[in-house]
């Protein structure tokens, strides 16, 4: 028999809010950036775009900016640099982007679109005494810009994002650490989220469920929705209960 679900663990990017309109402004920062740094022209600002995790416009699915962390990032755009034999550090250079992103994500924030009711869906979970956390491999910083520009920061009692001192998903450090600080066992949690690394960190961390959010079924998930709304289902039930 499964144990009670008593918390839930959102992914943010894709999840919560739509990648694309926040992250290719984002990416496109980013990727200037690089090519400032790298005395590169347009083909070279294509190819670190597409490498970062943008190309047509979108967010490419499991690419460093999609589910990665800045150091990621910066790794991916090292590479570039690298065969180009222009030197590239990856610690220095992630600590670059890092001042980048946390510029540019304000700036962008206007343009975040939120993917379903977000102030319903976590009132009717609050109401149910269900803690309510965030694991993102984004920046604290702007992770929390982003729960503001929703309107729903308030209703998080934990917001786990790369800091530096936890490894990011798929280990199951932010997982672990919602538990700790929320007093709950992992069997207790539903991982709700949109790519493999989410359903991977449930998995290894002994998650009670993962949920898969969009169009494509993922392994290691028990139920795959189209939208945070599919949640609550009819007769104000959880999808889960």
């Amino acid at each position: 028999m499964k144990e009670e679900i008593k918390g839930v663990l959102f992914d943010k990017d894709g999840t919560l809010l739509d990648a694309d309109s926040l992250w290719v402004p984002v990416g496109e920062d980013v990727a200037d950036a690089v090519v400032q740094r790298g005395g590169m022209g347009s083909e070279g600002r294509a190819v670190v775009l597409e490498r970062i995790g943008v190309s047509g416009g979108r967010i490419i699915p499991n690419s460093p900016l999609a589910s990665g962390t800045t150091r990621d990032v910066a790794q991916a755009a090292c590479m570039v640099l690298r065969e180009r034999r222009i030197p590239c550090a990856v610690d220095a250079l992630s600590r670059e982007l890092h001042a980048v992103i946390v510029e540019s994500v304000p700036r962008h924030a206007q343009h975040i679109r939120p993917l379903g009711d977000l102030q319903r869906l976590f009132l009717f979970l609050k109401r149910r005494g269900i803690k309510i956390g965030l694991a993102t491999s984004d920046l604290y910083e702007t992770a929390v810009i982003c729960l503001t520009k929703l309107h729903v920061l308030e209703f998080f009692d934990f917001v786990g994002a790369d800091t530096g001192s936890e490894r990011p998903k798929p280990a199951p450090d932010l997982l672990n650490r919602f538990c700790s600080t929320c007093g709950l066992r992992a069997e207790e949690v539903a991982m709700v989220g949109d790519s493999r690394v989410d359903m991977q960190m449930a998995k290894d961390g002994g998650a009670g469920l993962a949920v898969v959010i969009g169009e494509r079924d993922m392994e290691n998930a028990d139920y795959r929705i189209t939208t945070l709304d599919d949640l609550v289902v009819e007769n104000e039930r959880l999808l889960w209960a």
